[in-house]
């Protein structure tokens, strides 16, 4: 009976299905409200997936074409069977060449330097000299330059003045204008200079901006030519040039309301389209522009509306001047280094002397260059005295060691 007793205690209890209709219908419930749910989410994730699709589509690119390689010194006879970069309304046109488009240049073979910059800075200035060389030496030889003129002044927007800058500096690669920018931006280029090498695949191999790294950058082009067969010139040409240190230096200054790096001593800039007037202080800090007289603002310069005065206590060993007239005059602007006349063994291009007294003489938009100190840099104060008239944006400051 004990066990009897014990079984009746200890039978097995009956199966519930409860637990197993909550899980299911918890399941049921969650699917039924992801379905309401994600289907925006997933519409959103499509959009930013076709926008950046777009966007991609807009980079560019090059299709293979069946053409040969361009043999060398036919370069110039081959210039007029390609046509077109996308062109833009308010400063299209090239200069130097009839218009050239990349795919089908890198479709023969080529190597492409797509180099950007803009007349009025002084740095492009300098690297000018160099891409100049790289078009000289490499253009039968498998690299091909195409200069694309981006303005950084609203002044370089003028076509005239880009050309004047040609002329002066002996520019022969073709260049681009690209008025709007539009180019520069499809390239994801925003450097005054910044360059970019295409392979014939329409691969960028290589991006820089700003100056320097000349020696690295052709020497790896050299090898990526010889890769495709290119024969090269004997030697180098990057050390034609010479590079400003990166060793520090006074920064650019900016007179333009637009610019962030405006560094103006003695009070704020006018609003666009207003006047102030200065009074020079009898102290001055280093690296900050200090003026005199009264002067109208705009976005990207200042104008003096009568006598006037600039001055700056900098440390470079040469000095780059961006500056214009308002009219079709000739402004005069005295130039005193450290309180007296430029010496003579410093004079850069631009300066002239009168009855002992250093000047510029200011007409064209372009950038000036009143003095060059070889070796090592030094603090200087520089002082420019003009009438009214005279635009200033910028002052660029360098040095180049050994």
């Amino acid at each position: 009976m004990p066990n009897q007793e014990r079984s009746l205690f200890h039978q097995p209890k009956k199966k519930s299905y409860a637990w197993f209709f909550f899980y299911l219908i918890l399941i049921v419930g969650l699917v039924t409200g992801l379905t309401i749910i994600l289907p925006p989410w997933i519409k959103q994730l499509q959009g930013y997936a076709a926008g950046a699709a777009a966007e991609a589509s807009k980079l560019p690119s090059v299709q293979m074409a069946p053409v040969g390689k361009i043999q060398v010194g036919l370069l110039s006879d081959q210039q007029t069977l390609v046509s077109s970069i996308k062109q833009v309304s308010k400063q299209g046109g090239w200069i130097n060449s009839e218009p050239l488009n990349l795919p089908a240049l890198a479709a023969t073979g080529h190597y492409i330097l797509i180099y950007f910059w803009s007349a009025e800075v002084a740095a492009s200035d300098r690297a000018n000299r160099q891409v100049e060389a790289w078009w000289n030496a490499y253009k039968d030889h498998g690299l091909i330059v195409v200069g694309v003129h981006t303005p950084k002044y609203a002044v370089d927007s003028n076509p005239a003045v880009v050309l004047d800058a040609v002329k002066a500096q002996g520019l022969t690669f073709p260049i681009l204008l690209d008025g709007q920018g539009s180019i520069a931006k499809s390239f994801n280029n925003y450097s005054w200079p910044g360059w970019q090498v295409m392979n014939p695949r329409g691969q960028i191999i290589f991006v820089a901006k700003g100056e320097g790294r000349y020696t690295q950058a052709e020497m790896m082009v050299r090898k990526a030519l010889a890769m495709d067969g290119w024969s090269l010139p004997a030697r180098l040409v990057a050390q034609v040039t010479e590079v400003p240190s990166a060793q520090v230096v006074t920064p650019d200054l900016y007179f333009g309301a637009s610019f962030t790096r405006r560094q103006l001593g003695n009070g704020a800039l006018p609003v666009v389209g207003k006047t102030a007037s200065y009074v020079m202080p009898s102290i001055q800090d280093a690296d900050s522009i200090y003026l005199n007289g009264v002067w109208r603002g705009q976005a990207d310069y200042m104008e003096s509306q009568g006598p006037s005065t600039i001055s700056v206590d900098y440390f470079a060993s040469t000095v780059y001047l961006t500056l214009a007239s308002a009219t079709a005059q000739t402004i005069q602007v005295g130039v005193l280094l450290n309180g007296q006349p430029v010496p003579k063994a410093l004079a850069g291009p631009d300066l002239v002397y009168v009855d002992g007294q250093s000047y510029l003489e200011v007409k064209v938009a372009r950038v000036y260059l009143p003095l060059i100190e070889k070796g090592l840099p030094a603090q200087h104060q520089l002082v420019l005295n003009m009438g009214p008239g005279l635009r200033a944006y910028a002052m660029s400051f360098a040095r180049f060691d050994g």
